[in-house]
């Protein structure tokens, strides 16, 4: 009788065990991926037709040759939770 409640007990550890851990999501590492953007914001207020120049600069992070895409948002307003809207702008 005692080797039986042995061997049920243990099953159920077993089996508890197992399903613990096929339910955990696993999630693995990847590879670093990433910009660095300097400055990362401009911030000046530019009158109309007047031109202004600014050099960024982007550093590539991640170990691998990536592409990026530059593009300006021109910040309109500020919603009722202090969240900004913008729109983008192109740049040629």
């Amino acid at each position: 009788m005692i080797f039986v409640q042995t061997v049920s007990r243990l099953s159920l550890f077993l089996a508890v065990s197992l399903f613990l851990l096929l339910s955990f999501n696993f999630a693995f590492a990847q590879d670093t991926a990433g910009v660095g953007i300097k400055p990362a914001i401009i911030e000046d207020e530019v009158d109309p037709k007047e031109v202004m120049s600014y050099a960024v600069e982007l550093k590539n992070l991640g170990p691998a040759d990536q592409i990026f895409y530059l593009s300006k948002r021109d910040i309109i307003g500020v919603e009722g939770e202090g969240h900004r809207y913008s729109q983008t702008i192109i740049l040629n």
